[in-house]
C-alpha cells in the first residue's frame, strides 16, 4: 500500500478525567462496545487494522465494500467497528467475526453487519505546497525543527518527493 500516510498512524484517544472538563473547547466520546479501527484505502486497497496494529480486514468484508463505495479514493479513518443488534450494541456478535473460516464470516456479515463509528477522517488530497527548512535529514527522516518559508503555488504536490533528497546527512538548502 503506498499511502503518503504511515500505518503506523496513532488513533485519536480520549483523555481520562475523575470529573468531566466544562467549557465549549471540549468534546466527550461515549465509550463504545466495539474495535478500534484504522480503516485505510489507497485507490483499489482497503485495509483495516485495529489499534494494536493487527488486521482487521478479512473480518468485516461488508465495511471494505462500504470505503470501496466511497467517491474519495485515497484516506485514513479513525474510528470504531460496532454490530448493532436489539437496540444495543452486541461485543458478543463482534467475537463471533474473529474466526479462520471466510464463510462463517461472509454469512455473519450479512446477517448481522458491522458499521463503522468514524472519529477521524483525514484525507489524503494534498492541494498546496508550502517550503520549510529543516536542519538536516539523516535515517531517512528530515530531523529537528522546521521553519516556513513561502509558499509554492507553481509546484504541483506529485512533484514533490522524497526523490529529492539524494544522500543523507544532506543540507536542507541543498534542496531548495
Amino acid at each position: 500500500m503506498s499511502l503518503p500516510l504511515s500505518k503506523n498512524y496513532k488513533p485519536m484517544e480520549a483523555m481520562p478525567a475523575s470529573e468531566l472538563p466544562v467549557g465549549p473547547e471540549w468534546q466527550y466520546e461515549p465509550k463504545w462496545d466495539g474495535f478500534r479501527c484504522l480503516a485505510f484505502r489507497d485507490h483499489d486497497r482497503v485495509d483495516l487494522m485495529s489499534k494494536a496494529q493487527k488486521p482487521l480486514t478479512r473480518y468485516f468484508p461488508e465495511l471494505v465494500e462500504a470505503l470501496f463505495s466511497s467517491k474519495a479514493e485515497q484516506f485514513v479513518l479513525d474510528g470504531e467497528i460496532v454490530i448493532p443488534a436489539d437496540g444495543a450494541l452486541s461485543f458478543d456478535q463482534l467475537l463471533m467475526r474473529i474466526h479462520p473460516a471466510a464463510s462463517r464470516i461472509r454469512k455473519l456479515s450479512e446477517s448481522s453487519p458491522a458499521i463503522l463509528i468514524v472519529f477521524e477522517w483525514e484525507p489524503l488530497a494534498p492541494k498546496l505546497v508550502a517550503e520549510v527548512q529543516f536542519d538536516h535529514f539523516t535515517g531517512g527522516r528530515f530531523r529537528h525543527g522546521t521553519k516556513f518559508l513561502r509558499w509554492r503555488p507553481e509546484k504541483a504536490p506529485h512533484d514533490c518527493t522524497m526523490k529529492q533528497v539524494v544522500r543523507e546527512n544532506r543540507s536542507a538548502l541543498d534542496l531548495l
